[in-house]
């Protein structure tokens, strides 16, 4: 990250009464934003930045304003490194009906932000629900805003599950780790 959380935060607006939670993805139906807009409106004292365009964006932003919500919710657009944004959330959350293991995540995971995000592709490798972060269901709002909630009212909470989603990735996503595990399935093929 170049610029601060505070930086940002104080660019954005949001003071520190009030949690920024942050995602990162293509407008697009796969992102399911519409289940974060909804489930934002039903978490107090939060504000969400969406990095990233496609195109649901205004969809997404009239959605916004219906829910009474946009005052609280900032459309960054194509943001090069989106490294300070996420750098300075309480939470980074997914809200994809699919993915695989989302880079933005892992970037999360890395600069030590907890993550909330849907039970889907290959997001259970990286984080493990109630141990590393939050996994909900697909589609469940509820399921949704209750994480987010969980975890902006509990940031001792969120610390120790990004800390251990930290370890973790380090532990399995390493370049040691993973050539082991190339090392070890070539040997394996290799030798049947």
């Amino acid at each position: 990250p170049t610029r601060s959380p505070e930086a940002v935060r104080g660019e954005l607006g949001v003071d520190e009464n009030h949690a920024l939670i942050v995602t990162v993805a293509r407008l697009h139906v796969q992102k399911n934003l519409p289940n974060m807009l909804e489930a934002l409106a039903k978490v107090d004292e939060a504000f969400l930045v969406v990095v990233g365009e496609g195109p649901l964006e205004d969809d997404l932003k009239r959605m916004a304003e219906s829910l009474g919500i946009s005052a609280r919710v900032a459309f960054m657009g194509f943001v090069d490194d989106p490294a300070d944004f996420i750098a300075a959330a309480d939470v980074f959350c997914l809200s994809s009906v699919w993915e695989a293991i989302a880079l933005a995540a892992q970037e999360a995971v890395m600069l030590g932000v907890p993550v909330v995000s849907t039970d889907v592709g290959g997001m259970s490798e990286l984080i493990t629900d109630g141990e590393s972060g939050r996994l909900v269901p697909a589609g469940d709002v509820d399921a949704l805003r209750a994480a987010l909630q969980e975890l902006i009212s509990q940031p001792e909470l969120g610390r120790k599950y990004a800390q251990k989603a930290r370890d973790d990735y380090r532990k399995n996503f390493s370049r040691e780790a993973v050539l082991g595990r190339l090392r070890t399935a070539y040997s394996t093929y290799a030798n049947s």
